[in-house]
C-alpha cells in the first residue's frame, strides 16, 4: 500500500518505504525515531557538523572540530596545529623574545640575562655595577661610588684654639721661661720694698 516494493504483510514501515534508510540503522527512515547518519548521537535535521561527530569539539567553542576552521584549544587566536606553545596563550610574551611565556626558559624583560623573578634591578641591566656594591647602576643613587658626607664633630678647631692660647703664653714668656704674670709678682714686690724703704727715710731725717 505504500508503494515500496514490499508486500504490506512484510513492510517494516507501513507509513513509508522500507527501502530509505539514510542512517543505515535497519529502521526505515519513516520510522526511525532518530535518523541519524554520522552515529553522533544528533538527529540529522540537527547535526552542527553534517557527516561528523558532533561531540568532539576540543576548543570547547560550540563548533565540533571537522566544521571548525579554527581549532583553537587555549583560544589565543593562533590555531592549535600552529601554536607555538600548545596548551599556553602565544600572544603572552612579556620579554618580546618570540617565545610565549607559557615555554620560555627564560622570561627576561630588561634582556639582562636575569629572569624577572631574581632581577635586583627590574628595567635595568643588573650586570652593570661601577661600583659594585652589589646595586647594578640604574636602581644605584650612587653609581660612581660617591658617598654621603657625614658631618662630625670639627676637632681642628679645638686644636687651633689650643694651639693659638699657647703660643700666645710662649710670646709672653721672658728668655728665662718666666711668664709675663711672673714679672708682674716681681715687680710688685720690688715697688713694696721701694715704699717700705722711702718711708723709713723719712722717719730717719
Amino acid at each position: 500500500s505504500d508503494g515500496d516494493g514490499v508486500l504490506d504483510p512484510l513492510d517494516q514501515c507501513a507509513s513509508g518505504s522500507d527501502t530509505i534508510d539514510d542512517d543505515n540503522d535497519g529502521k526505515p527512515d519513516a520510522c526511525d525515531e532518530l535518523v541519524d547518519s554520522d552515529q553522533d548521537g544528533v538527529a540529522n535535521q540537527d547535526d552542527a557538523c553534517e557527516g561528523h561527530d558532533d561531540t568532539v569539539d576540543v576548543d570547547q567553542d560550540g563548533i565540533p572540530e571537522p566544521c571548525d576552521d579554527l581549532v583553537d584549544s587555549v583560544e589565543d587566536g593562533v590555531g592549535d596545529d600552529l601554536d607555538l606553545c600548545p596548551n599556553h596563550d602565544d600572544s603572552v610574551d612579556v620579554d618580546d623574545d618570540g617565545t610565549p611565556d607559557g615555554c620560555d626558559a627564560l622570561i627576561d624583560t630588561d634582556g639582562d640575562g636575569v629572569e624577572d623573578a631574581n632581577d635586583v634591578c627590574s628595567g635595568g641591566d643588573d650586570g652593570k655595577d661601577a661600583d659594585q656594591d652589589g646595586v647594578p647602576n640604574a636602581c644605584d643613587h650612587t653609581p660612581n661610588g660617591t658617598q654621603e658626607i657625614t658631618t662630625q664633630p670639627d676637632s681642628t678647631s679645638t686644636e687651633a684654639d689650643t694651639q693659638n692660647a699657647s703660643e700666645n703664653d710662649q710670646q709672653l714668656q721672658g728668655e728665662d721661661g718666666r711668664s709675663f704674670a711672673g714679672y708682674l709678682a716681681s715687680g710688685m714686690l720690688v715697688l713694696l720694698a721701694l715704699t717700705w724703704w722711702l718711708r723709713i727715710s723719712k722717719r730717719g731725717d
